[in-house]
């Protein structure tokens, strides 16, 4: 899950149009403009993650560790 500060990095890098967010299936996924996407790489890089299954519409999905994550779990997975 995202920390409060990466979320400010976050929140800078879209101000300033380095990301773009988009939402799909109620997530929220983010792509880097060219040249930056070593950015999102190392966010992945530094986000923990779980070993459960989740939904595939659950905020906690992380999709093989390919999306960050900003919300908990609502799908109840164990």
């Amino acid at each position: 899950m995202v920390t409060k500060k990466q979320r400010k990095m976050i929140d800078l890098f879209l101000r300033i149009g380095i990301w773009q967010a988009d939402i799909n299936m109620r997530l929220i996924w983010l792509r880097p403009r060219r040249g930056f996407e070593w950015t999102l790489r190392w966010m992945l890089k530094r986000q923990k993650v779980d070993d459960l299954k989740h939904a595939p519409c659950c905020p906690a999905n992380h999709y093989h560790n390919t999306r960050l994550v900003f919300q908990r779990c609502t799908c109840g997975a164990r």
